[in-house]
């Protein structure tokens, strides 16, 4: 009886892991003709595209910036995050 306790267990916890294992995938695609940003330099208006989990949502989406709008993203992600530190205080 312990036996197939035990290894029902280890069945469940297998299954449980293998369920937390992060998928994601990043992969570079040519801006197309919407995505391009009026700049000197090619290396802006590459677009990225991840596969990211969205707040509520179980499936992941695609989901496709250039690199100028990551950074714009990431910059006020950060400033976002400072006001919140000095209202803390």
């Amino acid at each position: 009886m312990s036996i197939t306790k035990s290894l029902l267990f280890l069945t469940c916890a297998a299954i449980l892991a293998s369920g937390c294992v992060s998928n994601n995938k990043v992969s570079v695609e040519k801006p197309s003709a919407k995505d391009k940003v009026l700049t000197d330099s090619s290396a802006t208006n590459a677009v990225v595209c991840t596969y990211e989990k969205k707040l509520g949502k179980l499936i992941k989406e695609k989901v496709c910036y250039s690199k100028r709008d990551r950074e714009i993203i990431k910059e006020n992600a950060e400033e976002f995050k400072r006001e919140k530190k000095s209202k803390r205080i």
